[in-house]
Parts: C-alpha cells; structure tokens; sequence
C-alpha cells in the first residue's frame, strides 16, 4: 500500500469514528499540467553533474507504444545530444545518441519496433554535405538502430525531407516529405517500406483542380490504412505561387497499397470565412493540417500559417465515413484569436476529445498554451503552461503534444521542457532492457559513401626489427622517426554540424581525445573558402562557429587538431 492510500484509509476510519465527518469517498484527483524534465545527461569525466534540469532543445515529435513505453526525437542543446529520450512509466532517460533532428519524426511499427525521421549524417568525418535535416531514417529494434536509410545531396535520387511517417505493421510504413526538385507539375516525395525494401513513390499523380501536388505535412494511420495532410500556402517553398482553388480544395489524401495509383483525395468540409477586416480567407493563407487518431475517430486541425491571415479550423471525422467542421464559437467567444497557429494536435485515447498545442499571435514568448476540445465538439479547456502562478520560470511556446491514455498526456514546448498532463495516477515500470540502455552506433547506409584516406599509411614494414648496438647484443634503441611515431594522437569524434536557420553560420561539433590546437576548415572542392581561427582546446567536447557564403557553399569540411605538448 502506498503512502497516499494509508493516508486515504486512515480519513476513512476517522470519518466512520466522528458522526460530524464527511463520510463519502473521495473523488479522484483532477489531471493537471506538471513539469517533468528527464534529468541531465552524464558529464564527461572529472566533471561534476548539473544540479538542475536542463532543456532539450527542440522537439520534433514524441509517440507512445504504450502509456509506459514512449519516445521522443530531439535536435539537442549544449549538454544534450541529437538524439533520442525514451519513458518507462516513471521517468525520461537518455535512449540514443544517433538518429536525433529538430524536425525528426516518430512511427510505432509495434511496441518493439520503432522508426525514426532523423537527420542525415555527414559524409566521413571530413566530408558534409547541406543541408542534411531531416532526410534519412532510422528503424530501431532489439535496443540497436538495426537498419539505416539515406542517399547522398544532390542527385536526382536524394531524399527530400520528410514530414510524416506512419506504420500499420512491422513490414507496412508510409514516409512523405516535401516537393521534389523537379519541373512542374511537381510531386511530394514519399517513401513506402513493405518489409523488405524500400520504394521512392512521388505523388505529382495527384493533381488538385488543375492545382499541382503540395508538401506532405503530416501523417497518420486511420482505419487499417493511411491519411496525409498536405500544405497549400508558406511552408510549400518550392511551389509558393500556388493558385487560388476556385472549387473545394482537397487538403487530405488516402494511401494505398497499390504503388500505381497509391494517392486518393479525401474531400472534408473546410469553410474559411473572412478575416476580420472582411477579407476572404484562402487555401493558401491556412497552414497543413495537423492529424491524430483515436479509433474511429480523426481530428485534422490547422491555423495560420506564417503569413498569419487565417483562423483555427478543427474538423471531425467520424465512424461511417461521416465528417464536420466544429465551431470553435460555440458556448461563447472562441479562445483563438485570428492568426493563431496550429503546432501539434493528439487525441486523448478512449475518451472523444483531443488536445490542441498552439501559439496566439499576441502571446507571450515564454507561454504554452493548449486546449481541449471535447467529445461534443465544444472547448472545454483552456491552459496555460505553466501557470501564471506556478514558480519555475518562462519555458517556452507550445511545440508538440501526445497523448498516451486519458488524462495522460505529454507537452514538448519550443525550448524543450517538457509538462506531463497527469492525474498522479502510477504507472508500472517498463522494464524491457531493449529500452532501457543506450544506443550510440548506427549502421552505414548509402548516404555515407566510403571514401578512401587522403594520406598514405604509415610504411611500419620494418618495426619489427631491430638495430645492434656498438659491442654487440640486440638491444631495443628507437630512432627519432620511432620516437615521433609513439606520440600520442588526438582522436576526433562524435562530429555533428548544425546550420543555424535562417544565417549562414555552420555549428560544428566534436570531441577531442586530448589537448589540441584546433582549426575547421571548408572547402569547395580543392579549393578553401572558410577557416576557423586556430584555437587550443582542452579534452571533451567542444562547438565551433564557421561563418558560410553562399555563393561559395562547401563540398567538404576538415577538422585539423594538433597535439599541444602538456
């Protein structure tokens, strides 16, 4: 018996001893947001551990197996690696090293296997190529990354970045990304994985009132099969004068199974309405419609996009086929304000309703806001998070939302803290040692091509032997060449490059082995067109800032460490 529960049995015995007590039994707690942080990462050797909660960094999306069995993909920040967390039921630990995005996306294949949109590794380590978010994937069973998919940039082959995944089954996922870099009319990139291999099947076969093909923007299954969203206004880059749809534009798409015509529209009733000034509302001014399933049930709800020139728009599909647009105004004003935008949206399983993550556009920087709507179609809360009375400080907008079971959900906002919806209801411990430990390999794949050394090997051909001294015998005496030889080496690892969005700086990350006089150098084919000034760094981990031009982008970087005598 847990500590509450005797606490609750001795009120009860008190409440039969005193005829004055109330003597009904309590009612359950009421589910409220809390913040639960997993804890730091280990630090390196000889450094003492963080005595706080740090930030993930961004999130690109979390997914549960189970209520005790979830994951989330992260992009990292300082301490935190690009990676993987995953929960057990009772608290967030570092899963994987490898395989992590800011924009990274999650699919259960089952409740043991599980892929990963993940950002592309560089080429070896002296060698990138950009940009690299978001356009390999992972699939982790077993507790090891078994099987790793890219190709290299810059070919007609390359994968695009991917938006949403989705599996039916360990052989049976659906991957779908932006616009292909084609001529027009312009296909979504997908990718189908059926067990055995996996298949590019672009969708420019799904043309809308004469109107192209857009960017997937999300991604789900839904009764035994699939529905993406796809985007008509700012967040379709390559196709940014798309056409105003004169008839109903079709937002939502069917798959198949068949790779010939895999793509069939999927009409929902979507009316725009006017801005407040009285301005018609088009398909291009509302972002990609955010899905989540529950059953029989799919929720599709989508904003503003950047532009910030549409309302909230939730629509509804229900058993039978049936579907419908809510009003938001129903029961008084509507809690989203025009220009709100949609980030993330997730149904609270076995309970009708679903959880909306969004951003107001006079909201503070620093507030979460989320909202329920439930099962009658009317918002039946709204939430700040964290509280304005709550004391642990601004943490950041509202970014990614799951939901596990009811009154059991999960808020990821744009620094990467994250807040548990939660009754206090325990869970049991998952205790699958697949899950359990850490990853840190992921096996090559046709995005990191072999590329043979530079530098010749060493000639040791004659280290084994020996030189005699003056006066006979064979005594071990090294030359000075030998001497150099043993001098120990600083070793470079764990190297990961990040493009701070919207500049032209380029994050490189790394690992000494020991002191060393450090200098990053890129270069567009043979030619050098940045350098880092020479540093001296200290063993561990280290970032360093490489300031890009555009017109001179690099093929190819170097890190050059020199060991700096103690």
């Amino acid at each position: 018996m847990t500590l509450r529960q005797t606490a609750l049995a001795a009120l009860a015995l008190l409440a039969a001893a005193v005829p004055s007590a109330v003597t009904s039994a309590p009612a359950a707690a009421e589910a409220t947001w809390r913040l639960e942080q997993p804890a730091p990462p280990d630090p390196p050797g000889g450094v003492p551990p963080a005595p706080f909660p740090v930030p993930l960094g961004a999130v690109g999306e979390i997914a549960f197996a189970r209520p005790n069995r979830g994951v989330l993909v992260t992009g990292g920040n300082g301490p935190v690696e690009k990676g993987l967390y995953a929960y057990d039921g009772v608290a967030w630990h570092q899963f994987a090293t490898v395989c992590g995005g800011a924009d990274g996306r999650l699919a259960w294949a089952g409740t043991d296997e599980l892929w990963v949109v993940a950002d592309q590794r560089p080429g070896q380590s002296s060698t990138i190529t950009l940009p690299l978010e978001d356009r390999s994937l992972c699939r982790i069973a077993g507790g090891k990354v078994v099987s790793s998919f890219a190709t290299p940039q810059g070919r007609p082959d390359s994968y695009q970045p991917v938006n949403g995944a989705a599996c039916l089954a360990v052989g049976d996922c659906w991957f779908g990304g932006e616009l292909l870099p084609s001529p027009p009319p312009y296909g979504a990139f997908h990718l189908r994985w059926d067990g055995s291999a996996m298949t590019a099947v672009p969708s420019a076969a799904v043309p809308v009132n004469d109107d192209p093909a857009h960017a997937v923007d999300d991604l789900v299954t839904y009764q035994g099969g699939y529905v993406e969203s796809v985007t008509f206004g700012a967040a379709d880059p390559q196709n940014p004068a798309a056409p105003d749809v004169d008839g109903s534009p079709v937002y939502l798409h069917l798959l198949g199974s068949d790779l010939s015509a895999p793509f069939t529209p999927l009409p929902i009733p979507v009316t725009l309405g006017r801005s407040p000034r009285g301005a018609a509302i088009r398909p291009t001014d509302l972002d990609g419609f955010r899905l989540s399933a529950d059953g029989d049930t799919l929720w599709a709800a989508s904003g503003a996009n950047l532009a910030g020139r549409a309302g909230v728009v939730v629509v509804r599909l229900l058993p039978g086929g049936l579907s419908e647009q809510l009003d938001l105004n129903a029961g008084g004003s509507s809690p989203f304000p025009f220009g709100t935008r949609v980030t993330d949206i997730a149904a609270e399983p076995g309970t009708g309703a679903a959880w909306i993550a969004y951003v107001t556009p006079d909201a503070p920087a620093d507030t979460a806001q989320v909202a329920r709507i439930g099962a009658d179609g009317v918002v039946s809360e709204v939430d700040q998070v964290p509280a304005p009375v709550d004391p642990i400080g601004p943490k950041g907008t509202a970014a990614k939302i799951a939901c596990a079971a009811a009154s059991d959900c999960w808020l990821a906002t744009s620094r990467g803290w994250l807040f548990h919806l939660t009754d206090g209801t325990p869970k049991p411990r998952d205790t699958d040692p697949a899950f359990a430990g850490l990853i840190t390999v992921r096996p090559p794949d046709g995005g990191v091509p072999f590329q043979p050394p530079v530098d010749p090997p060493i000639d040791d051909s004659l280290a084994n032997q020996q030189r005699a001294e003056r006066g006979g015998g064979d005594v071990d005496d090294p030359s000075p060449t030998r001497r150099r030889s043993r001098r120990a080496k600083v070793r470079v690892s764990g190297v990961h490059t990040e493009l701070v969005r919207g500049t032209t700086i380029l994050l490189v990350r790394f690992r000494l082995s020991a002191k060393a006089r450090v200098s990053v150098v890129a270069r567009q084919r043979r030619k050098v067109v940045a350098r880092s000034k020479p540093r001296r760094l200290a063993k561990g981990r280290h970032t360093v800032r490489l300031k890009l031009n555009p017109r001179r982008w690099p093929t190819g970087l170097a890190i050059n460490a020199t060991p700096v005598k103690k």
